[in-house]
């Protein structure tokens, strides 16, 4: 088991090509929200899932057992910076693994680096080659990530880079290490396109056999 037992799925819907919250994303029989915490359960056991509103949350509710769900306090914004502010705010654990939903492709022995990387870090969060980093795919520990939130939104700012600088004593792990494990990258690959969606499918399905 982990020393860090507790995961944050963010679910905020957001514009979209699909026009529904990609939670919900259909394949075959289940649902993405479905599949992800599959994946998750394996590791983590505590789970917590932010929605945007009441009808996400009774929705998930209706798909999902044994997750807490936690309703983002901005309400129906779609911006992961207030999801996150939520988790912070409410999860009483003193780390966590903050996941986005639309990130399905979920590699266990990944996260498991990157948890075991923390040390007296305050964030581990993998980083491309050209300085874009991965926020919705990293380790927090919860007080610095919520005073940095803080400190971000006070500023009028809702971006998730802003936040990440202003955490004191980041480790960013680069994704030439992680393609050593993960060849592919896959655990990186986000729905944001129905192109991304049938390569993610395909490869869920392929996974399933």
């Amino acid at each position: 088991m982990a020393d860090i037992s507790a995961i944050i799925i963010l679910c905020s819907g957001g514009p979209n090509p699909f026009g529904l919250n990609k939670a919900f994303l259909r394949f075959d029989s289940t649902t993405l929200i479905e599949y992800v915490v599959s994946r998750v359960k394996q590791y983590f056991t505590g789970i917590y899932v932010v929605v945007e509103n009441s009808e996400d949350a009774l929705k998930i509710k209706n798909l999902v057992k044994n997750v807490t769900i936690l309703e983002d306090a901005a309400k129906d914004k779609g911006e992961p910076i207030t999801g996150l502010l939520t988790a912070a705010e409410q999860v009483n654990e003193p780390f966590f693994f903050a996941l986005s939903c639309d990130t399905p492709l979920v590699d266990l022995n990944i996260i498991d680096v990157l948890i075991k990387s923390l040390g007296d870090h305050n964030a581990v969060i993998p980083r491309w080659p050209n300085g874009l980093a991965e926020p919705l795919f990293a380790v927090y520990r919860r007080e610095p990530l919520r005073k940095s939130i803080l400190e971000v939104l006070s500023e009028g700012k809702t971006d998730l880079d802003s936040v990440i600088l202003k955490i004191p004593k980041v480790l960013y792990f680069s994704t030439m290490v992680i393609e050593k494990f993960n060849p592919k990258l896959d655990c990186l690959l986000k729905i944001n396109t129905r192109r991304d969606y049938d390569k993610c499918i395909s490869k869920i399905r392929g996974y399933m056999v």
